[in-house]
């Protein structure tokens, strides 16, 4: 009769013998690129919620936020080379926009509301449909230019018993009172039902009262009254504890404030230690001196977190401030954790805003700030890619001052944690259930080998000076991360001729 065996038993009387493994290999354990996060002020918009937008999409985020305030905070990370960015609207407070539209009598019987506060302009438009003359429409107008048309509503228009009436589209006249041009008694309850059942994104109606139940045709009204928001500092902590349950590389600001730049730092070292791999990316432009500049970036010291000391211009003029720090962090997610940032041209920029000595690029590098530069070729691009970690902890190495070890290192810890999460609770505290859960990690590391994000030999092992108990497992994960080739020796041996001269005859 077979039986069991377990892992590396070795048994004595001859028969078969039988183990099981489990092979399953957990989906979507790959690199996570290019997601960057950001809160910012707007015009519009949903407050105090996440939203997530893509490349594909960012018309979709004007449309929704419009162009005030930071909102082109997130269209820098895209810029950078961001692939989604998820945003939020600060702020509490404000006023919503509103408009009311009469019927034909001049009774005010509609009331329209914005669904958000905030001062982007919102219009709404009633009119006749074209194609259908026993039709009318409810046009919401707005986005960057006021013109565009966000939403439409068609509801039946009222009967016209006595009017002879002509079909737009095939030209066709029709007599009044027909079946063919029956309508509604009232065309404010007509839209109210259409708008319910369709729903809106940008704006909300109420009846104020019956009227004739003829809507008077109206162009363009202007929904008014709208306020921002005010927004605190609490609101930039609200905003980081929102972004908390999702998963990004990189969260910068649209603001340089000193406060929040500490809120920042802060929060991405809490959530490290909570087991949430990311990194932020601050700084402060070219109106701060640059001595306070590298003072600020080495008092960070922190390895999780890069600033940024300058700024740049592109074809559209200078980018300074949060834009240029945050068209920075859409690089920085954006970059595999096998390329550098190093060097690389920052997308966009066509010239400097401050040139530097050599002695000074000198000092940013030491002091843990990003610094701008140029090449003789003319491309603008980042000096160095340093975090502001400039003394290392007990724990840490000077890998953890190189943005590229850090992002690999973060994309390690997301990458096994990802692999070994559903293994927890599903797999026995055995040899056989150890054995999976050290391969597991070590296929992690098998493919950042292959993929040039770790060097040769990384291993997983059980921990020798803690062995498992009956639920709880240590392991090692042993791996050296490969920094990047920055600086090259020439040494030019010339000499003024030859030891000996050939002559000819």
């Amino acid at each position: 009769m077979a039986s069991v065996y377990v892992k590396g038993e070795k048994k004595i009387r001859p028969g078969i013998y039988n183990r099981y493994e489990n092979r399953t290999v957990t989906d979507n354990t790959g690199a996570i690129d290019g997601i960057c996060a950001v809160p910012i002020h707007a015009t519009s918009g949903p407050l105090e919620e996440v939203r997530l937008f893509t490349t594909s999409t960012q018309d979709d985020f004007t449309t929704m936020y419009g162009e005030g305030g930071t909102t082109d905070a997130v269209r820098e990370m895209f810029k950078g080379g961001a692939l989604q960015v998820y945003t939020y609207r600060l702020g509490t407070g404000g006023a919503k926009a509103t408009a009311t539209l009469s019927d034909t009598e001049g009774t005010e019987v509609l009331g329209v509301t914005a669904l958000y506060p905030g001062t982007q302009p919102i219009y709404v438009t009633i009119r006749e449909r074209l194609t259908n003359a026993n039709q009318k429409e409810l046009l919401v107008t707005g986005g960057a230019t006021g013109t565009q048309i966000l939403e439409q509503f068609v509801f039946d228009a009222k009967a016209k018993s006595d009017a002879v009436v002509g079909d737009a589209l095939t030209g066709e006249v029709v007599a009044g009172g027909s079946e063919e041009t029956a309508g509604v008694e009232n065309e404010v309850d007509a839209l109210i039902k259409t708008f319910t059942e369709t729903g809106s994104n940008y704006i909300a109606i109420e009846k104020k009262a019956d009227g004739i139940g003829e809507l008077e045709l109206a162009s363009s009204v202007q929904l008014s009254g709208g306020e921002d928001p005010v927004v605190t500092a609490s609101d930039y902590s609200n905003a980081f504890n929102a972004f908390e349950p999702y998963r990004f590389n990189i969260i910068a600001a649209d603001t340089l404030d000193d406060n929040v730049r500490a809120l920042l730092t802060a929060y991405v070292d809490r959530i490290f230690n909570e087991g949430r791999w990311t990194m932020a990316v601050v700084g402060n432009g070219i109106d701060v001196g640059f001595s306070t500049r590298c003072a600020r970036a080495s008092s960070t010291n922190d390895a999780l977190c890069m600033y940024v000391g300058g700024q740049f211009n592109d074809s559209t003029g200078l980018v300074e401030g949060y834009r240029c720090i945050d068209r920075i962090a859409g690089m920085a997610a954006a970059v595999p954790a096998n390329e550098s940032l190093v060097h690389r041209a920052i997308p966009g920029a066509v010239s400097l805003a401050e040139n530097l000595t050599n002695s000074q690029y000198e000092t940013a590098y030491t002091s843990g700030m990003v610094a701008i530069s140029q090449a003789a070729d003319g491309t603008v691009w980042l000096d160095n890619a340093v975090t502001t970690l400039v003394s290392p902890g007990a724990d840490q190495d000077d890998g953890w001052k190189k943005v590229k070890r850090v992002k690999t290192r973060l994309e390690l810890m997301d990458r096994i944690d990802r692999r070994l999460a559903p293994m927890i609770g599903q797999v026995n505290c055995t040899s056989d259930g150890i054995s999976l859960v050290v391969q597991a990690a070590q296929d992690i590391c098998n493919t950042m080998v292959q993929e040039g994000k770790l060097l040769d030999g990384a291993t997983v092992l059980e921990d020798p000076d803690n062995p498992a108990t009956t639920d709880s497992l240590w392991l090692l994960v042993q791996v050296d991360d490969p920094d990047t080739l920055e600086k090259i020796y020439l040494n030019y041996q010339f000499r003024f001729s030859p030891d000996t001269v050939t002559t000819t005859a």
